[in-house]
């Protein structure tokens, strides 16, 4: 079975302090966010059938359906500002 992948990364702006990434692929299943369960803001925890492995939240798109874009926006800070 073949995959396409798509890996990007956002962060803040270089500059004082350390620097905070947020790794996603973007896969056939949905996507995977590459994060710390110390850096998530509890969001697996909340979501542990989400969670696959140590670092890595599987989200598929009837997953994501389920989940407030408030959610999603509590966890890209929480792994940027962390």
């Amino acid at each position: 079975m073949r995959c396409k992948v798509r890996l990007a990364a956002w962060g803040p702006g270089r500059g004082r302090g350390r620097t905070r990434r947020l790794n996603v692929g973007a896969w056939q299943h949905g996507l995977s966010l590459y994060v710390s369960p110390n850096r998530d803001g509890s969001f697996s925890a909340r979501h542990p059938q989400l969670a696959a492995g140590k670092g890595t939240i599987k989200v598929r798109p009837e997953d994501a359906a389920g989940i407030g874009d408030e959610e999603f926006a509590d966890l890209v800070r929480a792994a940027l500002l962390a």
